[in-house]
């Protein structure tokens, strides 16, 4: 398979090189969060992304660790959605909405990116353990937030609750499990958010 006519003409190897691998990775997500879980093959990736397999392998190596540079590039663009909103918020359990409102409407707006976060980590073996990191460096992020003045044991536990409580309410979501109406499931996401870190 031959790259898109003109799709590099002009730009430098190293950019090119940049490039060609954003676009694997979005290819990535588009296939590692698919909603029918079909299986994520080099082969299909290129194919989706208009690149050869040269091109692949140039850049990650395996298709392990294309998969594992998927799942970061999401865990790190959805830290960085929440951990935007909840600087731009005061600390204290009231002000958790913008960051719960932010989050939820990430995973929402683009449900693969939802399904790669949440979903993949307990379908893929690629990516083995790093789901529970990811989710505990999550629950640092929302203890962060809570109230300085509760016991860190209570403090803990209710981050720890809060990002079960979540990340369970939207992997229903994302999987069709549930089927309700948008902003009342935000709503519910948040009030349950407040409930536990109050």
């Amino acid at each position: 398979m031959a790259d898109r006519p003109g799709t590099w003409a002009g730009t430098a190897l190293t950019d090119r090189r940049t490039a060609r691998r954003e676009v694997l990775l979005e290819a990535g997500v588009v296939a590692l969060g698919a909603a029918d879980a079909r299986p994520l093959t080099v082969r299909g990736v290129c194919r989706d992304a208009g690149l050869t397999e040269r091109h692949f392998y140039d850049a990650f190596g395996d298709r392990d660790s294309f998969v594992r540079a998927v799942y970061d590039n999401v865990s790190a663009r959805a830290g960085g959605v929440l951990a935007a909103a909840s600087e731009a918020s005061p600390s204290g359990t009231r002000a958790a909405r913008a960051p719960v409102e932010a989050f939820v409407d990430l995973m929402l707006d683009e449900p693969a990116v939802g399904r790669v976060l949440l979903l993949s980590p307990t379908t893929e073996p690629a990516l083995g353990a790093r789901g529970t990191a990811r989710a505990l460096e999550f629950v640092a992020l929302v203890r962060s937030r809570l109230p300085p003045n509760a016991r860190a044991s209570d403090a803990e536990l209710a981050a720890l609750a809060i990002v079960g409580a979540l990340s369970g309410l939207l992997m229903a979501y994302l999987s069709g499990a549930v089927d309700v109406d948008r902003a009342a499931f935000t709503e519910h996401c948040v009030d349950v958010v407040l409930s536990l870190g109050a």
